[in-house]
């Protein structure tokens, strides 16, 4: 199960990147509580770097806060330095398993595994 963390309307034009088979739930940061994310379960949890209500460090923070142990990915995007971002977050949550994802099908699939 992937946990897709932003506005649905623009993170549902992600699922072709993913296969058929794969579940995918979505919902809003805002609407993401632990009792959430623990009754869903993901194996991954994947949102856009930044949004106009919410960026990775703020679910990063949520997601160590509620001692998630799955995976945590952010789509790049356009982002010239992804870089920046990925060492922010791996220096603020060590313990969290994150990393950068491009929006690209073979690339989603397989940082997902």
């Amino acid at each position: 199960m992937i946990l897709m963390v932003g506005e649905p309307q623009r993170m549902q034009t992600l699922k072709r990147h993913f296969p058929e088979r794969t579940g995918l739930f979505f919902i809003e940061f805002s609407d993401l509580t632990a009792d959430i994310l623990y009754s869903i379960n993901p194996d991954s949890v994947v949102a856009p770097v930044m949004t106009d209500h919410f960026d990775c460090l703020d679910l990063a923070a949520f997601l160590h806060h509620v001692e998630y142990k799955g995976a945590f990915r952010a789509i790049t995007k356009g982002l010239p330095r992804p870089e920046i971002v990925r060492n922010e977050v791996r220096g603020q949550f060590p313990g969290l398993d994150f990393d950068m994802l491009s929006p690209e099908p073979v690339r989603l699939q397989a940082a997902l595994h």
